[in-house]
């Protein structure tokens, strides 16, 4: 559904390519019309079949959409959501109650805002959620998730939210202000969080830069519990030279990831895989590309089948 081309929005029909090796069939009628003017980055589906894009377009089938727009089934521009972001948006996601949640650089009523949004299901910004500038001033929001019951995941370089030490990440009540049922493990400066998977259960998923949380020794990914301490439990699969981005957990529990780097810190090899719920690598998952496993960097997974396939 994501490709980095000229017209980058596609409809594929069939979702067992990478489990089944079957064929997808491109839909010759989605999108209707010219399309998105230049990138599509990011694509969140609604259950009833509205597609939200973000990324670098300006234009989608003509009509003036910068970094924001809503698509109905057949592909179509939704005329009813309207955003009045104005510049390039890095990320979309979609939370259980229809707000769309955005992350990146981007530009709402002639008013620049770093990190990220929450906007109503129109398009318009919810200002009854707001967040105060990330401290210190050198830091950063960098992505907003739906933690799944109205409250949301923040990551970023940031060491405190509202006046609150939580380093690097922190779960926020549905206004924005902090859950302090939930205390961040990062403790050191050099951590870092790139991705995170909220977990049906209230635990989450985070991928990054590090290799101790809470005590709990292991390289870039970690399971946290719902008040932010370290599940023992769970063992990453990862080496000192080695990280996964792009989670996403499957119907059976299992997850696929992109991987890459390499056991010397040399080798920059990029794959597909998929974990076990506990963490370890798959065995029984050898995903066939041209030439060998390795995969374009931009690949993503952005959907996930009840048949244990994935949409790439």
């Amino acid at each position: 559904m994501i490709s980095a081309m000229k017209r980058p929005l596609l409809s594929l029909a069939g979702l067992g390519w990478l489990a089944a090796a079957q064929p997808l069939l491109l839909d010759p009628d989605f999108p209707t019309g010219s399309g998105p003017d230049s990138w599509v980055r990011s694509v969140a589906v609604r259950p009833d079949g509205r597609v939200l894009i973000a990324g670098n377009f300006t234009n989608v089938h003509g009509v003036y959409r910068p970094g924001l727009a809503q698509l109905l089934p057949d592909g179509r521009l939704d005329p009813s959501f309207v955003p009045t972001i104005t510049q390039q948006v890095g990320r979309v996601r979609l939370a259980p109650d229809g707000a769309v949640l955005v992350s990146g650089w981007y530009t709402d009523a002639n008013r620049t805002y770093p990190g990220v949004a929450k906007l109503r299901p129109d398009g318009t910004r919810d200002l009854a959620f707001t967040l105060p500038p990330p401290r210190p001033v050198n830091t950063s929001y960098d992505q907003l998730y739906p933690a799944g019951d109205g409250r949301l995941w923040l990551s970023g370089t940031f060491t405190e939210v509202g006046g609150v030490v939580m380093p690097r990440l922190a779960r926020l009540n549905p206004d924005g202000t902090v859950d302090l049922t939930f205390r961040s493990p990062f403790i050191f400066a050099k951590d870092q969080v790139r991705e995170l998977l909220p977990l049906p259960d209230g635990r989450v998923l985070v991928a990054g830069s590090f290799t101790n949380l809470g005590g709990v020794r292991g390289y870039g990914l970690a399971r946290l519990e719902a008040n932010g301490t370290v599940d023992p439990s769970f063992q990453s699969p990862l080496g000192p030279y080695e990280s996964v981005s792009q989670l996403v957990l499957l119907e059976d529990g299992r997850l696929m990831a992109r991987w890459s780097g390499g056991p010397d810190g040399k080798t920059q090899v990029r794959r597909l895989v998929r974990l076990l719920p506990d963490g370890p690598l798959d065995p029984t998952y050898p995903p066939t590309f041209a030439p060998g496993d390795v995969f374009f960097p931009g690949t993503l997974v952005t959907h996930a089948a009840p048949d244990g396939s994935a949409l790439i």
